[in-house]
């Protein structure tokens, strides 16, 4: 996957910048220096969690509004790994992730198309041994479910019932 597009945005990091700066102005504060040392640290730990999970919120933001011009520039279809085309993006998909700072919010654009198939499924047939399935591992009962009407191949003990 290649870079995304540049994206003019004022100051991406401004939120993580004004919470970096508010926690060297506590250090350096007064209050800062009547801690012992242990307060100390864990103030810092706390405070080092938010900025860092407040930096990661920001890049994620970034990374959104990047791929958001990115679907906006690129209007052609893709096809995914799963062989759905995606001919159709929708934007401002939201979700919250846990992380090991804090809860971030994730914005992504979402591909949305319909399964193109290489081949049509070949015709059901039961009753012969040996029948055609779309692939080997299919199971009978679901072989004539995909053609309503066709009568299932019973076992020689089951016919005797």
């Amino acid at each position: 996957m290649g870079p995304y597009a540049q994206i003019r945005v004022a100051v991406p990091f401004a939120a993580s910048a004004d919470l970096f700066t508010s926690l060297v102005a506590e250090l350096e504060g007064p209050a800062a220096a009547g801690l012992t040392a242990c307060e100390l640290e864990d103030r810092l730990a706390e405070r080092g969690r938010e900025v860092q999970r407040q930096l990661l919120q920001d890049h994620l933001d970034l990374r959104a509004a990047r791929e958001e011009q990115a679907a906006r520039e690129h209007r052609f279809p893709a096809v995914g790994a799963d062989g759905i085309t995606r001919n159709r993006v929708e934007t401002g998909h939201h979700r919250q992730l846990a992380t090991l700072s804090g809860t971030v919010n994730v914005t992504r654009c979402a591909g949305r198309g319909h399964r193109t198939c290489a081949r049509p499924m070949p015709r059901c047939r039961c009753r012969r041994p040996g029948a055609l399935t779309p692939w080997p591992g299919w199971p009978r009962s679901r072989r004539c479910a995909a053609r309503p009407g066709t009568p299932t191949r019973r076992s020689p003990a089951a016919a005797g019932r």
